[in-house]
């Protein structure tokens, strides 16, 4: 799809595009960012913060995305994957490091800065959707998955002696 095409659909001039884009990638992009978000805000409490209820619904929200994208859909371009993963995986770290910064407490997390601390959970929460979405059979249901990535999370790896 080329810009002309957009713009021609979306009853706007090529310049107008331009104010607000820089190219369709950017356009898409921000469509991904904005549904992506949309669908984590549905599914969140209406004040959400740093606490294992809303990091469990969190992590329900992220392995439904998942498992809707590489189970029950078809994808005829693979093209757009990347840039679709890194758009869902930003937003996801931008939401957990909104809610670190929301508590009371200091902005490190012992010795590890906020924004550290939020980029290695959003990668636990988003690797592992992505690894159990395209296992063709799993060893955990959604429910168990859902489970071990917030045990892991909240308790590290202590329970099983390392």
């Amino acid at each position: 799809m080329s810009i002309q095409d957009i713009t021609e659909r979306a009853n706007v001039n090529r310049g107008t595009f331009y104010l607000h884009f820089a190219d369709k990638y950017m356009l898409v992009d921000t469509i991904i960012r904005e549904q992506f978000h949309q669908t984590l805000v549905s599914a969140l409490p209406p004040s959400p913060q740093w606490d294992r209820r809303t990091l469990q619904l969190l992590v329900q929200a992220v392995l439904d995305s998942f498992e809707e994208k590489y189970r029950h859909q078809h994808h005829s371009s693979f093209v757009l994957a990347p840039l679709l993963e890194r758009a869902m995986h930003e937003e996801l770290t931008e939401l957990l490091l909104t809610w670190l910064r929301q508590k009371k407490d200091t902005k490190t997390q012992g010795s590890v800065p906020l924004e550290a601390t939020a980029r290695i959970v959003s990668w636990a929460i988003f690797g592992a959707a992505i690894q159990w979405s395209q296992e063709e059979e799993t060893i955990l249901s959604k429910e168990q998955m859902a489970q071990a990535i917030l045990r892991v999370i909240m308790e590290g790896t202590a329970g099983h002696g390392i």
